[in-house]
Formats: C-alpha cells, structure tokens, sequence
C-alpha cells in the first residue's frame, strides 16, 4: 500500500480534529467536569470582525495591537481596540503587557471597559503541528450609565494547535478556558469555556486572513449554563 502524501495526510487530518469538535466542542470544560443541572440555554451568536498588527520595532521586541467590531444578532454591538508590548524571553518563551478599551453600544445601557493584561506565551514548532500555550492575567473596569462601576479579575488560559499545509493554508484548533479570581462564594470558579477551529491562508509572508468557529459555554452561580456560537473573521499583518 502506497503512504499517503503529507498533503493527503494534512486533508486527513484536518477532517478528523474538526469532526471531534463538531461532534463535542465543550471539551476542556464543558462536560463531564462542570455538567448543569439546568436545560442549557442560548446567548446570541455574534459576529467578529477583527484586524490584528505586529511591529517588531527591535530584535525580540515587538507592539502587538488589533482592532474589532462585534455585531451580536439581539442588535448589541462592540467595538474594541488593543495594544501590547511584547518581549522574546528564549525562542519558545515570551511575555507581553498592555491595555485595551472596549465600548459596548446599540443598547440602552451603555457599557465601557478598560482592559489591563499581562501574559506569558509558549510556543513550540514541532513542523506538523505548531504548539502554543497562552496565560493572561486581566483586570477590567466596567462603566456603565445605569449600573455604575464594578471591577473584575480573571485569568486566561488557552491551548492550542495549528497544522501547516504544503500551501498557503493552514489549519488550527483550540480551547481557552476563563477563570473568575474575584468569585464570591455562589460564583462558579470557571467563567467560561470557548472551543474553536479556524482555517487560514497565507497571502504572503507578512499577511494572512483566518476564519474562525467558536462554541462559547458560560458557567453561572445558578449552575445554568448559556451556550452560543462566534463567528470570526481575522486579518494578521506583521511588519
């Protein structure tokens, strides 16, 4: 029997992860660990527009920053902009800090958020695949016009794989799960869980266009959980 080509064996391989989280996109999170005890109920599905930059202004120095709009179908909307300084510890280690503001509009309680972060990024290349592990620390302080101020910290963390092809394409999976640090006693720990599969093209060497699928489960005090789909388009240019 004749090897698959490394081409055949990318298709296949593509086609295998993506029926594994068509069929349970909860994973890390959401099921066997954190079942609910309610019928499970639905967010809105939302759309992400989002274009992201990187300047690397100096060897193992880098700003990265990135720009989005969110349209939620219940007419909500959300606009976001981010930037972040990042430093190249070893050639798999980095560390990055920033801020980001985020304004929620399109409905009668306007919302701001200003966003504070600090991050540790591992990524190793294996060839086929390319490994990467994220963890965020985030402060956020929510404004709003009628429920006032309230501040919230939380931890990020998010696995995940991307599979290169012999072409322009490329193709990856991941899962990030949210952690509440200021929880009160009826809080749940774990805020939420985002499953998600996207399929990229090269362009060229300094820009790439990604479509992502996310299935994003919240975890509530009331062990409801609230389950809803993204839909994400990303443009990535580095200079």
């Amino acid at each position: 029997m004749n090897p698959l080509s490394p081409g055949r064996r990318f298709v296949c391989l593509c086609v295998l992860m993506w029926t594994a989280f068509a069929t349970n996109a909860q994973t890390l999170v959401g099921g066997s660990l954190y079942e609910s005890t309610r019928p499970e109920s639905t967010l809105e599905q939302s759309l992400w527009l989002q274009y992201s930059n990187t300047f690397e202004f100096k060897p193992g120095m880098s700003i990265e920053s990135d720009f989005g709009q969110i349209f939620y179908a219940g007419g909500r909307k959300r606009f976001n902009v981010r930037s972040n300084f990042r430093y190249q510890i070893t050639n798999n280690l980095s560390a990055g800090a920033g801020m980001g503001f985020f304004w929620f509009y399109g409905i009668r309680d306007l919302t701001q958020e200003l966003r504070f972060a600090q991050s540790l990024r591992y990524r190793k290349d294996f060839g086929i695949p390319i490994m990467q592990h994220d963890l965020q620390l985030e402060q956020q302080i929510f404004q709003a016009v009628e429920s006032g101020e309230h501040v919230d910290h939380r931890l990020r963390y998010r696995f995940g794989l991307e599979i290169p092809s012999d072409g322009h394409m490329y193709f990856g999976l991941y899962d990030e799960v949210f952690f509440n640090l200021n929880a009160s006693a009826t809080d749940r720990a774990v805020q939420q869980n985002r499953a998600g599969a996207y399929l990229g093209y090269n362009t060229f060497n300094f820009f790439r266009l990604e479509a992502h699928a996310m299935r994003v489960h919240e975890f509530h005090s009331n062990r409801a959980t609230l389950s809803s789909w993204i839909f994400q388009l990303t443009a990535r240019h580095s200079i």
